[in-house]
């Protein structure tokens, strides 16, 4: 017996020494109160048209893990767009004028074909925006009721695409014997807006009437 309580004292001995330092602090994200994940819809910002149903798109601190920088992935649903947004921690509101390297701002030049008359101007947008504007975005606590009928935060902002446009005229012609065909030449780049729309939705929720 005095040999099984030996044992006994020295474990808890052990035990005790093992444990020399204090638990490690968990902590979280600069922008930790706007980061998550959420289902959101796309609509007409005028009307209220409906393009795109609800989708999961996220929010993100930064490498830099600042409070005043985030950002929003749309995962290909809206405009296939990753923007780095401005925040305001305090009040939960962010936007963005984000000029974004993964956009492919080329485009098509008019073809030869049709012939058309010298002076004649047609324009081309880029296949992809050249930017992204996000205004009035705004994130309000507990003020989304799900499917579910829990509460949740929503999220809402206004996304404008902005497209690079190329306006070509038809300057001369090209002719090989019998053949015509037009050559165009771009005479100005400007800049054409594709919005806004709302974007709107909530936090996800984990349950599973709220999945979408």
């Amino acid at each position: 017996m005095k040999s099984i309580k030996y044992l006994v004292f020295l474990f808890l001995i052990t035990f005790q020494s093992c444990d020399l330092t204090d638990e490690p602090a968990i902590t979280g994200t600069a922008v930790q109160s706007m980061a998550g994940e959420w289902f959101l819809q796309l609509a007409d910002a005028t009307d209220g048209t409906l393009y795109v149903d609800y989708s999961m798109c996220t929010t993100s601190n930064t490498a830099a893990n600042t409070a005043d920088k985030m950002w929003f992935f749309d995962h290909d649903h809206f405009f296939s767009t990753q923007n780095k947004l401005s925040v305001n921690i305090n009040d939960l509101s962010f936007s963005s004028d984000d000029d974004n390297s993964l956009y492919d701002a080329t485009h098509k030049a008019p073809t030869g074909k049709p012939v058309v008359a010298i002076g004649t101007v047609k324009t081309v947008l880029s296949a992809t925006p050249a930017k992204i504007k996000i205004t009035n975005g705004k994130i309000l606590k507990n003020a989304a009721r799900p499917p579910s009928k829990t509460t949740t935060d929503s999220l809402y902002m206004l996304m404008t695409g902005v497209y690079s446009q190329f306006n070509y005229m038809a300057d001369t012609y090209q002719i090989n014997g019998v053949d015509t065909t037009v050559v165009w030449k771009l005479v100005s780049t400007l800049t054409a807006d594709d919005g806004p729309y709302a974007i709107s939705g909530y936090r996800r929720t984990g349950f599973l009437e709220d999945e979408h």
